[in-house]
C-alpha cells in the first residue's frame, strides 16, 4: 500500500512497495511519486493523478492501460494500481494499492507468441515424423499435471488463496484446456493426413448434442435459450436420432469430439 499527497508526494509506503521498488524501509517516505513512474510515461501519469481528484472514488487507476513502475536500479515492473481517496487533514490523499503483474504478462505473452506459432507449428507435426508426434502425444500428460496441482492451489489445499489468486488461476486452468484441445486436434489431423485415423459416420441423439451445446454455451456466457427461440438444427429427426448424410451436425461422434468442435 502507498499513501500519496493530492500533490503527488508519498506520505507512507509499507515494506511491500519499498521492496518492489528496490528501496530500503522508509526511504520512499516524502519522494515524488512521480520519480517511480519511467520517464516516457509521467506527464501521462501526472494528467492521470489529476483526473482522478477531480472525481476521486475507489477503482483502478489507467483502465485499458498497462502500467508500469521504476524501480531504485532503474528495472522497470509492470503493475496494477487501485486508488481510493482518503480524506486527512482537509486534503484528499490517495490510498493506492501496487501488485506486481510481471509474471502474469510473461505468462500472457508467451501464450500469443504460441497462439501466433500454432498454425506453423501444426504444419510441421502434419509433415513431420512419427517420432515428432510422439513427442507432441506426450504434451498432454505434462498438461493434466499441471492442472492437477493448479487445481490443488485453487481448492485451497495448499493454503489460503485470495479471490483474485483465484480468478488468475482459473483462467491457467482454462489456457491449460485450450491447450490441450488444441493439441488433440494437431494429433487428429496428423493422424488423419497419414492414413493412420479414419471417419465413421453414425447416428448421433439430437438432444446429446443439444444438451452439450448449451451446457458449453452457458459455460463461455452466452446462455442459450429455450423453447422456440433456443438451438436449432437444419437436420432430419426421427425418433429424437439425427440421421448422418442430412442437413445436420452428424459428424459429433462422440462427447470430446462434441467439446472440440464447439471451441
Amino acid at each position: 500500500m502507498i499513501l500519496t499527497s493530492s500533490k503527488g508526494r508519498i506520505l507512507h509506503a509499507n515494506a511491500r512497495v519499498h521492496d518492489l521498488l528496490g528501496y530500503d524501509p522508509g526511504d520512499l517516505i516524502g519522494r515524488e511519486a512521480e520519480e517511480r513512474i519511467p520517464e516516457g510515461v509521467r506527464a501521462a501519469h501526472v494528467r492521470m493523478r489529476e483526473a482522478y481528484l477531480e472525481n476521486p472514488h475507489p477503482r483502478p487507476l489507467g483502465i485499458g492501460r498497462d502500467l508500469t513502475a521504476l524501480t531504485h536500479d532503474g528495472q522497470i515492473v509492470s503493475v496494477e494500481i487501485g486508488l481510493s481517496p482518503l480524506n486527512l487533514r482537509a486534503e484528499t490523499s490517495v490510498l493506492g494499492s501496487i501488485i506486481d503483474v510481471s509474471e502474469r504478462k510473461k505468462l500472457e505473452q508467451r501464450y500469443r507468441a504460441m497462439l501466433e506459432h500454432a498454425p506453423t507449428a501444426c504444419g510441421a507435426l502434419r509433415h513431420g515424423s512419427p517420432v515428432s508426434r510422439q513427442r507432441v502425444a506426450r504434451v498432454p500428460d505434462a498438461l493434466t499435471v499441471i492442472k492437477e496441482f493448479t487445481a490443488i492451489i485453487v481448492d485451497g489445499l495448499a493454503g489460503p488463496v485470495s479471490q483474485q489468486q483465484t480468478e488468475y488461476l482459473r483462467t491457467v486452468l482454462d489456457r491449460v484446456d485450450d491447450l490441450a484441445t488444441m493439441i488433440d486436434d494437431m494429433l487428429d489431423i496428423s493422424k488423419l493426413e497419414a492414413g493412420l485415423l479414419g471417419i465413421a459416420r453414425k447416428p448421433c441423439l439430437l438432444e446429446d448434442v443439444r444438451s452439450r451445446v448449451r451446457v458449453t454455451l452457458e459455460r463461455k456466457g452466452g446462455g442459450v435459450g429455450r423453447g422456440s427461440g433456443g438451438l436449432r438444427s437444419g437436420g432430419r429427426v426421427a425418433d429424437g436420432v439425427l440421421r448422418p448424410g442430412e442437413d445436420g451436425p452428424g459428424g459429433a461422434e462422440s462427447r470430446g469430439q462434441c467439446d472440440q468442435v464447439l471451441r
